[in-house]
């Protein structure tokens, strides 16, 4: 378990799509270069995906999404990308998740029931009046949050 947990979370995904399982610790970015290439076509023509992660999610705490889109500098940008989001939640086998509804933005705050549950992003790139097919982060389980944390630890000093 200990070793498992060195993998970042989309590693099962990853495997399951033909990523060749390798260290944990060139994981990270093994497998970010692995889905890179899987989207090529999701990426827009003069861009390129530098970065695609979510934040530690903590309850009700503010958790938020990384998509670095690069630019090439040979073409214009002119309408600017835009990036559109939607969260969803999910359990450990990481192929159902269900939509949140109204989370819509690129950050997020887990609510108490998500907690031991997987959040997953999609980010959909538009330019112009092209929309791109989505790429996605997801992100390590939910853990309880400060507060929470303050409570339990306040009862047991009783």
């Amino acid at each position: 378990m200990a070793i498992a947990r060195r993998y970042p979370a989309h590693t099962a995904l990853c495997i399951r799509d033909g990523w060749e399982f390798g260290r944990p610790e060139h994981a990270v970015e093994s497998t970010f270069r692995f889905l890179v290439e899987k989207w090529q076509d999701h990426i827009p023509s003069g861009f390129f995906l530098k970065e695609a992660s979510i934040d530690k999610p903590l309850e009700e705490d503010v958790c938020r999404s990384h998509f670095t889109f690069v630019h090439d500098g040979a073409t214009s940008t002119d309408p600017p990308l835009v990036l559109k989001y939607q969260w969803f939640r999910g359990d450990l086998t990481l192929s159902n998740f269900i939509p949140i509804q109204d989370a819509t933005d690129e950050f997020y705050l887990p609510k108490h029931d998500e907690i031991g549950k997987i959040l997953k992003v999609e980010c959909t790139p538009t330019l112009g009046e092209t929309k791109y097919p989505s790429i996605f982060a997801i992100s390590s389980r939910v853990k309880p949050g400060r507060l929470a944390l303050f409570l339990i630890d306040e009862q047991l000093t009783f």
